[in-house]
This record gives C-alpha cells, sequence and structure tokens, in this order.
C-alpha cells in the first residue's frame, strides 16, 4: 500500500509527525460532521475531503461508507491509466529544473 502522508512529507518537507497530526484534526473534523447529522436526525452524512466526497450512512448502528471522487481526481486517474503519466514524476523534474534554472542564474 502507498503511504500518501509520506509521500506529502517528501514532497513539501513539512514533517511526516505534523501531517499526521493533521490528519487528527481532519477526524475530529469527520466525527463532528456525524454528531450534527446524528442530532439533527440524518442517516447520512456528506464530507467534502479534498479528493471527493465521502459519504457514511448509519444503518443499524453500522457505518456504510461510499465514495465519491473529484472531478480533479478523476482526470488525474484517467490520466494515469489512459496516458501512464505519472504527474508525481513530472512534478519533481520540473521542480528540479526551476532549481538548477534558479542556480546557474545566481552564479552567471
Amino acid at each position: 500500500m502507498n503511504d500518501i502522508i509520506k509521500g506529502v512529507s517528501i514532497l513539501t518537507t513539512i514533517p511526516e509527525k505534523a501531517l499526521r497530526r493533521l490528519v487528527t484534526k481532519e477526524l475530529f473534523c469527520i466525527s463532528d460532521a456525524i454528531a450534527d447529522s446524528a442530532q439533527a436526525d440524518k442517516d447520512i452524512t456528506d464530507i467534502d475531503i479534498g479528493i471527493g466526497t465521502l459519504s457514511i450512512k448509519v444503518e443499524d448502528n453500522e457505518a456504510v461508507y461510499h465514495f465519491v471522487p473529484s472531478e480533479k481526481l478523476e482526470d488525474v486517474v484517467k490520466q494515469s491509466i489512459i496516458y501512464k503519466q505519472n504527474l508525481l514524476k513530472d512534478e519533481l523534474e520540473e521542480a528540479l529544473v526551476e532549481r538548477v534554472t534558479k542556480v546557474y542564474k545566481e552564479i552567471v
């Protein structure tokens, strides 16, 4: 399984521990949304998680999950499948070119 938090940490230089604490805060927000829905006698909670909508339905005191990807996530998945494009690799190559160009300009 791929560890997205570790990957984001490497890309952003934000410590993995800080990102994991942020995920914990996200869990608190999800809990709050579910509690609000329960108080309003709703059995479905829809939550925008940034890459799509997570729907959580409570049935017989059990959670049933449904995920609908955002349009942007669908585009990324399609590019990766159809064109075998690795957007992470592209991003890293672009960042490297920018850094080398910046260093070159400072030297010259």
